[in-house]
């Protein structure tokens, strides 16, 4: 989901995912505060990317990863089930939320650190 220099973290992506996309500068369902959530997020991203991704520590790292996992769940409960929501981490293949939140802990840390 994170990306340098758009607006909000999220694509339009053709089926099936792989292909290039354009960035999603509105979209109808999401709620603002949502959306700040993910711009502030992905502003973390922006500055971490300065530092060669340099984490503060694999904590850090870690926190962050789980904080866009549940960004990225709670926009497919915004969304509902007509839309698919794909997250991609660091490193990570590009899969359905549905599939990532399955393979995660749901005591998921959604703290952002600094």
């Amino acid at each position: 989901m994170n990306e340098h220099g758009v607006e909000y973290p999220l694509w339009d992506r053709p089926r099936p995912p792989g292909g290039t996309g354009n960035p999603i500068v509105d979209l109808p369902g999401m709620s603002a505060s949502l959306g700040r959530r993910l711009q502030d997020w992905n502003a973390q991203f922006e500055r971490i990317a300065l530092t060669d991704f340099e984490w503060e520590s694999p904590e850090v790292e870690a926190a962050w990863e789980r904080h866009g996992i549940a960004l990225a769940a709670e926009l497919q409960a915004e969304l509902g089930p007509e839309v698919t929501v794909w997250y991609q981490g660091l490193g990570d293949q590009h899969r359905p939320i549905t599939e990532v939140t399955a393979t995660t802990s749901p005591a998921a840390d959604t703290t952002e650190s600094t």
